[in-house]
């Protein structure tokens, strides 16, 4: 349970954790019929699995960090989820008390506060793996939106 519970906290936050750090630098503009780039040199691969190994790494520091916050706040990860639901969603209707609301917002302000330092530290851990943080989200963007390119990471990865 407490693994689902987890993932739900996960989901609902890896946006606003992680978009900001691809955020600096724009995204190589990708039209929906062009095929994305799926050729890259063996070292880039090597490097980018070492990077994606460090940043998840620091994902899941992060994680917990993000759950003693909420827990810090008194408020479930339950019941934090599903204000942060409804605030996605203005139309659901969801009874929540001030002192609630309160230390949602105080949750909220303390994710925004370790942000930038995770922000830091993947940013880092690309560059400390030499790769530039361009090459490093383009081949991201290949893993994402290709799934044989995802393949043969996730193959890579295990070895």
């Amino acid at each position: 349970m407490k693994n689902n519970i987890k993932t739900t906290f996960v989901l609902l936050f890896t946006l606003l954790i992680f978009a900001p750090v691809f955020a600096q630098q724009p995204m190589p503009a990708i039209e929906e019929k062009e095929p994305v780039k799926t050729e890259f040199p063996k070292e880039a691969i090597t490097k980018f699995i070492e990077a994606s190994k460090n940043i998840e790494a620091i994902q899941q520091k992060t994680e917990q960090e993000m759950l003693k916050i909420v827990e810090k706040e008194n408020l479930e990860v339950d019941r934090f989820n599903e204000i942060a639901q409804s605030k996605q969603n203005p139309e659901a209707e969801l009874d929540v008390t001030e002192k609630e609301m309160k230390s949602f917002e105080t949750a909220i302000g303390h994710f925004q506060e370790i942000q930038e330092k995770m922000q830091n530290e993947m940013e880092q851990a690309i560059i400390e793996k030499n790769i530039e943080i361009d090459e490093y989200k383009e081949i991201m963007l290949a893993y994402q939106q290709n799934k044989e390119f995802q393949q043969k990471i996730n193959l890579l990865m295990q070895q």
